[in-house]
C-alpha cells in the first residue's frame, strides 16, 4: 500500500509573512488529495496565485492566465505540509534508492540525515530527484528538507531550497507541521502559520484539473 492511500484529503488555512518588510503578507489555503495532488490559493493584495500539481505534472493560474510548469520542478515535488509522509513518497517510487548520510546537529536537535536520488545515470535526472531528510531523532519526525530548485527557463541555474517544520499537530491521525519556514541559498524568505487544518472538507478532483 502506497503513502497516498493512507492520506486523507486534507484542507488547510493559514497565513504567509515574508521575512522582506517591504513584501505583503498573504493568506493561503492549501488542498491535497493524497500525497500527489496538491492546491495552494495563495491570495496577495494585488490578486491571487494559484499553484496545482498533480502527479508530476503542473500549473499555475495568475491573473487568469493559466502556465504549465516546467516539468524538472514538478516531476519530484513533494508537498511539504505532508512531510511525515517524506519519507514513504520517495520509497514508492521504484527509481529512488535511499542512502544514510550521518548523524548531526541541526539547530537544538540532534537528527538522522537521509539523501533520496534516481537511480539513473542522467546527471538531471539525479538533480532534479535529489532530496534531503532530517529526522529528529528523538521523535523521528521531520524536522527540515532540503532539495534543488532551478530557474524557469534555465535549468543550469540552481539554489538550494530548505524548508524547517514545527508545531505539529494531529490532525485526522496525521502529524501536520502548523508552522513552516523557507530558506532560498541560505537566506529566510517567509513565515508559513497554519490556523485551521480539516480533514473533513470535501475535496474536488476538478481542483487539480
Amino acid at each position: 500500500m502506497g503513502a497516498s492511500s493512507l492520506v486523507p484529503d486534507i484542507y488547510a488555512e493559514g497565513t504567509i509573512t515574508p521575512t522582506n518588510p517591504n513584501s505583503s503578507s498573504a493568506s493561503v489555503v492549501l488542498k491535497s488529495k493524497g500525497t500527489d495532488r496538491v492546491r495552494s490559493e495563495i491570495n496577495l493584495p494585488d490578486g491571487q496565485q494559484v499553484y496545482v500539481l498533480n502527479n508530476g505534472r503542473g500549473f499555475s493560474l495568475i491573473s487568469g492566465q493559466r502556465k504549465y510548469l516546467p516539468a524538472h520542478s514538478t516531476l519530484y515535488s513533494r508537498p511539504e505540509h505532508l512531510n511525515a509522509f517524506a519519507c514513504g513518497i520517495d520509497l514508492a517510487r521504484a527509481n529512488i534508492s535511499v542512502s544514510y548520510v550521518s548523524l548531526e546537529t541541526l539547530r537544538t536537535a540532534t537528527v538522522h540525515h537521509l539523501r533520496f536520488l534516481a537511480a539513473s545515470s542522467d546527471p538531471l535526472e539525479q538533480l532534479i530527484s535529489e532530496f534531503h531528510v532530517y529526522l529528529d531523532t528523538k521523535t523521528l519526525r521531520v524536522v527540515k528538507t532540503a532539495n534543488w530548485v532551478f530557474a524557469p527557463d534555465a535549468i543550469e541555474n540552481r539554489s538550494l531550497w530548505e524548508t524547517y517544520y514545527d508545531n505539529y499537530q494531529s490532525v485526522g491521525g496525521v502529524l501536520f507541521p502548523m508552522h513552516i519556514q523557507h530558506f532560498l541559498a541560505g537566506t529566510q524568505l517567509d513565515d508559513w502559520n497554519f490556523t485551521n487544518v480539516r480533514t473533513d472538507v470535501p475535496i474536488s478532483l476538478s481542483d487539480f484539473n
